[in-house]
């Protein structure tokens, strides 16, 4: 007598894909509670010790192939998105780190699901989660093809318009970031080079890093420029501070990254700049550069020497101190809602 799959037992199939997915869930849920737990406690968003206890909860049914596990992690992954959207705002990039992966795992879900014994032949249940295995399966591909495109912001005979607030007196004469603003604006208030003279420029100097492309390996780097000094950094996360006029080395700071410390992905795209308030201007770490390297550690330099500071971050309170040489098993970087305030002991 065979047994009737609608009414009973699942296939082996099913309940083997149950399990792997249910402990990849788990297994991602136990990172979050761990993770978030830790951030927490330093003052930062609760979101990951939430998403890591429903994701807990998820993967529990999951691998008891109960439906109630797809109608969690829909609501899961529609409130997740309104907090991305609402901690990153529409910025690819900052979007796609937070949704990306629970898309995938969405999609995987719409499609098992309706395979669950329970609901096995539920028409409503069947339409529900393949149309919304349709919308993420859209919105994936549409997100890798958009993640290769290039969008070109400079072309020719485009002519930008000019805000119309803008005043060129109070634009500081520095580069701080990636974009030179903190705002990432990349917009350069400077004069002198113009369309009829860009082609007569010369090179006035050049400075070697020691350190080489390839194999992974990429120079992504935009120097930052405080005064007249600028302040490159290297695939290996090497930084220099150089006379601008000059290309002269005034100090060099080599953490001791290696090519089996990343893989096929060293590059150092920039650093960020901080002036600590409070400290007189000639105080050790007044002036900061910090740099993430690709052995996970976050790092604060002294800008004027290029030795490292002795104390990064602290919580208001002063609870909470770490090294300048901290180091995790991981870094990863959000929009902060709370605050920090470099340097005090």
């Amino acid at each position: 007598m065979q047994s009737n799959p609608q009414a009973g037992g699942s296939p082996l199939w099913l309940t083997v894909i149950c399990w792997i997915v249910a402990l990849v869930v788990l297994a991602i849920a136990a990172y979050f509670v761990k993770g978030g737990v830790q951030l927490l406690s330093l003052g930062g968003s609760p979101y990951y010790v939430i998403a890591g206890v429903v994701l807990l909860v998820t993967g529990g049914l999951l691998a008891l192939r109960r439906p109630v596990a797809g109608y969690i992690y829909a609501a899961f992954f529609v409130l997740t998105a309104v907090w991305a959207v609402w901690e990153s705002g529409f910025t690819f990039w900052a979007l796609a780190a937070r949704i990306g992966m629970f898309a995938v795992l969405g999609l995987i879900l719409a499609l098992l699901v309706p395979q669950f014994p329970a609901v096995r032949g539920n028409r409503a249940v069947r339409r529900g989660a393949y149309g919304a295995a349709v919308v993420l399966a859209v919105g994936l591909a549409a997100a890798l093809y958009g993640a290769f495109t290039p969008v070109w912001l400079v072309k020719p005979g485009y002519q930008p318009a000019v805000a119309t607030d803008y005043d060129p007196a109070s634009e500081p004469d520095t580069w701080l970031g990636f974009g030179r603003t903190t705002s990432g604006e990349q917009f350069a208030p400077y004069d002198q080079i113009t369309r009829e003279n860009v082609n007569k420029l010369k090179v006035a100097w050049t400075f070697r890093t020691g350190d080489i492309t390839g194999n992974g390996a990429e120079s992504q780097n935009t120097p930052l420029q405080i005064g007249n000094i600028l302040y490159p950094c290297t695939p290996k996360n090497k930084v220099f501070a150089l006379e601008g006029d000059t290309g002269r080395e005034l100090w060099k700071f080599d953490p001791g990254v290696t090519a089996e410390d990343a893989a096929n992905w060293n590059r150092c795209r920039s650093l960020a700049y901080y002036e600590v308030p409070g400290l007189a201007d000639d105080a050790p770490g007044k002036k900061r550069l910090y740099v993430t390297t690709a052995d996970m550690r976050l790092i604060a330099l002294d800008a004027v020497t290029g030795k490292p500071v002795e104390k990064l971050w602290r919580k208001r309170s002063g609870s909470i101190l770490l090294s300048a040489w901290a180091r995790s098993s991981r870094v990863s970087t959000t929009r902060p809602r709370g605050r920090c305030w470099p340097g005090a002991t």
